[in-house]
């Protein structure tokens, strides 16, 4: 028993990574020992560990806290305030009118928008309507000239010659450019996300936004006082330096930066006269089909069709989708794929209300399905929702001796 007790309390304190390589080893082990009453030992210390193992797991995956205070990452100050260890003190924790986790609410960041939106103009190429047939290109002499397109159609980034520029897009799309220290703009970050946690609150709970005012003031005095203490801290904010602004639109004039196919963190650079071209081939396909209503009149005849199935256009909602082409940079030769896009459509409200519908029917589906494996040993549904059943795969696979590769296909 003190055996025991003390293989329990070694084990309890080793970390996720040795408990499973721990695990591993005596399952290793025990294919090999002969022994039995080294293999009782050894079954003991794996069963210790896969406990421990599962235990970790189990809690990984409960939310600790279901009360969010979000706050907009402005600038690196909003990380310095360390914002949870001044809601927890005990003395502000006992102004907040609130009980249990909505006084102590877990902190969530809203990080700005990447640099991706002033990078990629495909949209802002399709808005100019511009005819291939009367622009031109330097693409015949240019060294990341596409062989089979005649063209440049390129991910290679060396085509950029601007030191800094061509390494912010090394770091890809959804990379976040540095912003400058700004104490005043962090203060009304801070300030904004309070007001919206009261209000959420007060609406819950019934009790008047004037009774958080005392919980407020005094979150906002220890913000204060730890700004005033912050000194100016060094930043790189490349996109906003007048040189890179005029470099990016030089190459934006030549050429269009589109997102690539599968890899959607990377940029592809397309010649613009091939691009604008591939769009109009793309149009006149058999794909779409001509009408002669303007806009205005297809945005109508959306509203009407939306009214009969009870729903209202928003009024921001008065536009038509677009189409942009994204590349495959892993065809040989370069394909594309198009892409029918738009935020704040007509047909916006219409998607989001077919989407919760595919969910709902989705649902059922899985229900079924599961209901029938009961009965018979196969699995019938490959549809997955979220990334929790391929991290439930990968945690048990790692806990099996002898499963060392992982093999993926694509199927249709």
């Amino acid at each position: 028993k003190q055996w025991y007790q003390r293989r329990v309390r070694g084990i309890t304190q080793l970390n996720t990574e040795r408990v499973k390589l721990l695990y591993l080893a005596s399952v290793s082990k025990l294919k090999n020992i002969r022994d039995s009453c080294n293999v009782q030992l050894v079954r003991v210390i794996k069963d210790l560990c896969l406990f421990r193992c599962k235990a970790v797991w189990n809690k990984s995956k409960q939310s600790k806290c279901d009360q969010f205070l979000v706050v907009k990452y402005v600038n690196k100050y909003v990380e310095d305030l360390s914002l949870s260890k001044i809601i927890k003190e005990p003395t502000i924790r006992n102004l907040c009118p609130l009980n249990g986790n909505a006084s102590m609410p877990t902190i969530s960041y809203k990080y700005m928008p990447p640099i991706r939106s002033k990078v990629l103009n495909y949209k802002e190429t399709h808005e100019m309507n511009l005819d291939p047939s009367t622009m031109t290109c330097q693409c015949h002499d240019n060294p990341f000239k596409d062989s089979h397109h005649q063209h440049v159609v390129t991910g290679d980034l060396s085509i950029i010659e601007n030191v800094e520029l061509h390494a912010l897009l090394m770091k890809g799309l959804n990379y976040r450019d540095q912003a400058p220290p700004n104490k005043h703009k962090t203060l009304k970050a801070v300030t904004d996300a309070l007001n919206q946690y009261i209000k959420k609150k007060s609406s819950k709970t019934s009790l008047p936004e004037v009774m958080f005012e005392e919980w407020k003031d005094a979150v906002l005095t220890s913000v204060k006082s730890r700004l005033d203490s912050f000194p100016e801290y060094s930043y790189n904010a490349v996109l906003q330096k007048s040189s890179i602004i005029e470099e990016l639109s030089a190459l934006q004039d030549k050429f269009v930066f589109v997102p690539t196919d599968k890899a959607s963190n990377n940029v592809s650079i397309v010649c613009k006269k091939f691009y604008v071209q591939l769009h109009h081939e793309e149009i006149n396909s058999n794909t779409y089909q001509l009408h002669s209503e303007s806009v205005d009149d297809i945005i109508v005849r959306h509203e009407s069709f939306l009214k009969t199935i009870g729903i209202k256009l928003h009024l921001d909602n008065r536009q038509l989708p677009y189409l942009y082409a994204t590349t495959k940079m892993h065809k040989t030769p370069i394909k594309f794929r198009f892409i029918t896009s738009g935020k704040s459509t007509s047909l916006t409200q219409l998607s989001v209300a077919v989407g919760l519908c595919l969910q709902r029917g989705l649902r059922v589906a899985k229900n079924h399905s599961r209901y029938n494996n009961r009965f018979h040993r196969r699995n019938d549904f490959y549809v997955i929702d979220s990334n929790v059943d391929i991290l439930d795969f990968m945690f048990n696979n790692n806990l099996c001796s002898g499963r060392k590769d992982l093999t993926m296909s694509d199927f249709s």
